[in-house]
């Protein structure tokens, strides 16, 4: 339309214009060479000519100003196109009606079009955020999976991986690369053979135990959930396979530590028992004499000191983990408590000809303490080194005092310890694999020991051993300020 209306001026113009001409011609033809008649002509030609003047004029600022006005509505539409908002143009008194009519038009166009300009850009920005969210909870995901200490994957239906936790790459040997991109499935040994196990398995949901070698050495044994799982939520779309593999490894070793445990609780109060019953029968036979009764009497009491000792062990170690243990505290003389432990030891380092010392400092060593309990922790590490020691060799009980701490260690010079060993060795349950022919044992002894010492008296305890050469385990025990009445009080002790 306002090409239209332009072309209309043009031809106006032009008309005009012409008109002019064509009637200065034709008076000249029809006037002949009069020179009145001649100036009438030209006054006709002039006036029209100024006319046609006039209307080119007029003519001229309406194009000017429907220029301005077309000038005005292109930077709307660009800063609309930009996001930014201006005042409409203005139609001014040159612009001709009909494009005055156009614009007012056109500016309800240019209006609606911002409008939807301006919700794109809103929802643009909507998305913006949501996808931002999108990437950071993906984001959380992934460390969240990185944290879990099993192997977590998916793999699609053509057995590309599509994720992977840190464990699943590092057992798999699947690339951060290839677990992000589903790029390839290669993995290593255990990746195929667990991929194959599956296959072989013709369902999608399932669970199985699976038994893996890694190449450093390394037994696993894992507990595999296979769920399918669907993207999109569809039946009708392509599945994918989430595993999850629960390493059982320590499980399956706690039991079989359980089992061992149980196993060496029964031998324990068995020989014990079978000791005091053939004595007891030895003892019912009238012709024993009086020397020989009163040795059969001293060993059924020392069968029956070790029996129980071993309940106590159990019993206390049960009481302590579980948070019920009665703990009674009074000033006590450390020494005092450590002369006890020996005087109940000593005949069993003699029955092995063991070389059994004594070097307690002269010092008073007192410390608030529960005294059965830290009788029993000596007792037991006493125990476990004439059991460890060959026969003639040597125990060494010595106390001192130490800042703020009373101490004790006792020294042998039995099989020692490996460096692994002396990490685990207080473990509850554990036994050193080659020490198990040497003597039998719980493996509570010196767990029970830990928890006596740093749980029910605040102290530490260490051990120092060198294999071949014998082991010192040294305990701390914090030295009383001041002496106090008893204390009683409920322990809580977790594992």
């Amino acid at each position: 339309m306002m090409r239209q209306h332009m072309d209309s001026l043009f031809k106006n113009v032009c008309c005009w214009g012409g008109i002019s001409a064509l009637l200065a011609l034709l008076l000249i033809l029809a006037v002949g060479s009069d020179r009145w008649q001649v100036g009438v002509a030209m006054g006709a030609v002039t006036f029209f000519g100024m006319l046609a003047l006039r209307k080119s004029t007029v003519y001229s600022k309406e194009l000017e100003a429907t220029q301005r006005w077309v000038e005005a509505l292109t930077r709307q539409l660009e800063a609309l196109l930009a996001g930014k908002t201006v005042p409409e143009p203005k139609t001014t008194a040159n612009v001709p009606t009909v494009l005055g009519s156009l614009g007012k038009e056109l500016t309800q166009r240019v209006d609606q079009l911002g409008e939807l300009i301006k919700g794109l850009m809103q929802a643009q920005a909507v998305a913006e955020i949501r996808a931002q969210k999108a990437a950071m909870t993906a984001r959380q995901l992934t460390s969240v999976l990185n944290l879990l200490p099993d192997p977590v994957l998916v793999v699609n239906s053509f057995e590309r991986v599509e994720v992977a936790n840190q464990a699943a790459r590092d057992l798999l040997g699947l690339d951060e690369l290839e677990a992000d991109e589903g790029s390839s499935s290669s993995g290593n040994e255990l990746f195929q053979e667990l991929m194959g196990r599956i296959r072989r398995l013709k369902v999608r949901d399932a669970e199985f135990d699976w038994e893996a070698d890694c190449d450093n050495n390394q037994h696993f044994q894992f507990r595999v959930l296979v769920r399918e799982w669907r993207p999109d939520g569809q039946e009708s779309s392509i599945s994918n396979l989430a595993i999850v593999l629960e390493d059982t490894s320590s499980l399956t070793n706690l039991r079989k530590r359980h089992a061992e445990f149980v196993s060496a609780v029964s031998h324990e109060m068995k020989a014990p028992l079978a000791g005091i019953k053939a004595y007891v029968e030895l003892l019912a036979d009238e012709d024993v004499d009086e020397t020989t009764r009163d040795e059969f009497v001293t060993t059924i009491e020392s069968q029956i000191e070790r029996l129980q000792r071993l309940i106590e062990n159990l019993l206390n170690l049960a009481r302590i983990e579980a948070g019920i243990m009665k703990v009674k505290k009074q000033n006590y003389s450390l020494n005092e408590i450590l002369e006890d432990a020996a005087r109940v030891m000593r005949p069993h380092a003699e029955q092995k000809h063991i070389d059994f010392q004594c070097e307690l400092s002269p010092l008073y060593l007192s410390v608030v303490a529960d005294r059965d309990l830290l009788l029993q922790a000596a007792i037991n590490l006493l125990s476990n080194a004439i059991k460890y020691t060959p026969d003639g060799g040597r125990v060494v009980l010595r106390s001192r005092m130490e800042e703020e701490y009373a101490v004790f260690e006792v020294e042998d010079t039995g099989v020692g310890l490996s460096p692994e060993d002396c990490q685990r060795v207080f473990e509850r349950f554990y036994r050193v694999e080659s020490h198990k022919n040497m003597a039998p044992g719980t493996g509570l002894g010196l767990p029970l020991t830990k928890h006596i010492v740093e749980d029910v008296h605040g102290g530490r305890i260490a051990v120092r051993s060198v294999v071949g050469m014998g082991s010192t385990f040294v305990v701390q025990i914090p030295r009383a300020v001041a002496v106090g009445s008893p204390i009683s009080r409920s322990v809580s002790v977790g594992n």
